[in-house]
């Protein structure tokens, strides 16, 4: 019983750390015209068959990880602002994707 545990513990372990290394993490920064940090911006991010959301935070900042590997579409929304939309994101294994949005007056 003892030995199976054990086992078990480390297969979950093991696949934990397999899957973590098949994943990338994706990063921000929303600003305005001015160059000014943009908080509270719902921000998505979508393809290969997820789809994630978040808002940026008061320094305008938002963050994904785990993002398994490949082509993504990043979208930020706010009222009063063009939507902006980035297409054909690249995400591998490990890396570390950051990607600065510029939002505009409708």
């Amino acid at each position: 019983m003892k030995n199976g545990l054990r086992t078990l513990f480390c297969l979950l372990l093991m696949w934990g750390v397999a899957r973590a290394q098949g994943a990338g993490r994706m990063e921000g920064l929303v600003t305005d015209a001015y160059a000014r940090p943009f908080p509270g911006v719902s921000i998505q991010l979508s393809g290969e068959g997820i789809l994630r959301r978040t808002a940026t935070a008061e320094d305008g900042r938002f963050e994904f990880d785990a993002v398994p590997s490949g082509t993504y579409t990043l979208t930020a929304i706010s009222v009063g602002y063009k939507t902006a939309i980035y297409r054909n994101i690249q995400v591998a294994d490990g890396s570390v994707v950051s990607h600065s949005v510029l939002m505009q007056v409708e």
